[in-house]
């Protein structure tokens, strides 16, 4: 099998901040990247106007974002799955909660909505749920950036500092630009 010339492509299904994770980790191994976008006249209105509720999301204008989710006339279950996290981001978690239960028609294999409900168990500072939750994430997807952080902060947080470490510094490989990450393990390693 000739994999020199192959070709790969990465679509980033609302998992913000994946493509650019893979991107980087191509990168560090001199392997080309680059990027193609569809042609802005086969894009359709949904879909740009959840493009500008995930950029004003991506930005931290959650109020704004969730205006353009309520103007849309229907939601996709990436819209959905935007809606839960602009709401959780506005710290309306129970709401949050039951939006992310409610997302209807993510792929099977998606661990989104575990994932969301995860990090509403550790806001909450639910922790045996929020690690219980990670737990099933990381079985299923142990690469998984966002159940790697969630599950090293729960750690930390119940006074495990070795074993939220070793969670921290594997969500940080992957995903370099989690500041949350990087700053509960300078806390969470031992002092020399």
């Amino acid at each position: 099998h000739d994999t020199v010339n192959t070709k790969v492509y990465v679509h980033c299904y609302l998992g913000i901040h994946r493509v650019m994770v893979v991107k980087k980790l191509l990168e560090k191994r001199n392997i080309k990247t680059g990027r193609y976008t569809l042609q802005e006249g086969e894009r359709n209105q949904l879909a740009l106007e959840l493009d500008k509720a995930e950029q004003l999301y991506l930005l931290g204008y959650y109020g704004e974002s969730r205006n353009v989710l309520n103007s849309m006339a229907s939601l996709t279950p990436a819209a959905q799955l935007l809606y839960a996290w602009v709401v959780f981001h506005q710290g309306n978690i129970e709401e949050a909660r039951k939006r992310f239960v409610e997302i209807k028609g993510l792929p099977q294999d998606s661990k989104d909505r575990d994932i969301g409900l995860g990090y509403c168990e550790l806001r909450e500072n639910r922790l045996p749920g929020a690690v219980d939750i990670f737990s099933k994430v990381l079985l299923a997807q142990p690469e998984n950036d966002a159940a790697l952080s969630g599950m090293g902060i729960a750690l930390y947080r119940q006074g495990k500092l070795a074993e939220s470490v070793i969670y921290l510094e594997k969500s940080l490989l992957i995903n370099p630009d989690n500041q949350e990450a990087a700053e509960i393990l300078k806390r969470a390693r031992p002092s020399h």
